[in-house]
């Protein structure tokens, strides 16, 4: 996934557009993205930050960036589109994925599907349409972001009707 960003990266820097990708975590590949990033020549597009604790500061990370990647397919939650919206920062997130949920193409946020032609292609459209980033920034901050309080709601929502479905069923089987 990683390499799908850097891969996309490299045919936007060899197109001569400049841009700076942050990498903030240390997580178990962190070397391997390294060394890919040299490879790539991509190491003066790249900064790595490191694992960032401070709330605060991690909201000043994605209070600068113009552009949020996050074209996972394993992670299952998104929570990070849903912070980096909250920033009025935008992010590409590959279709169908679960962090895809909400997310409407080229108005508050962007789709791609797991191939490097597509990704690099909205990639170069976000390097010429700064106004319309910045718009779709605070779309993503309108739409994709919920406070704290609905998301818990949300879920305790959902877990109440889990609950009232299974004491329906087990109901039934007592009646039956």
């Amino acid at each position: 996934v990683i390499r799908l960003s850097l891969d996309s990266l490299k045919v936007v820097k060899d197109s001569g557009k400049k841009f700076r990708m942050f990498f903030v975590g240390n997580g178990l590949e962190y070397d391997e993205i390294k060394e890919y990033v040299e490879e790539a020549g991509l190491q003066e597009e790249c900064i790595f930050v490191g694992a960032v604790q401070d709330r605060e500061l991690l909201r000043t990370y994605f209070s600068m960036c113009d552009l949020f990647l996050f074209p996972s397919t394993f992670d299952t939650n998104g929570l990070v589109v849903t912070e980096a919206a909250a920033c009025e920062t935008a992010s590409i997130v590959l279709e169908n994925s679960c962090a895809s949920e909400g997310i409407i193409d080229g108005h508050n946020g962007f789709l791609t599907k797991e191939d490097v032609t597509y990704m690099s292609e909205k990639l170069l459209w976000v390097c010429t349409h700064r106004k319309e980033l910045k718009e779709i920034g605070v779309h993503a901050m309108e739409e994709v972001y919920l406070p704290w309080e609905d998301s818990v709601r949300m879920a305790q929502d959902r877990y109440q009707e889990v609950i009232r479905q299974f004491d329906a069923e087990e109901n039934k089987a007592y009646e039956g």
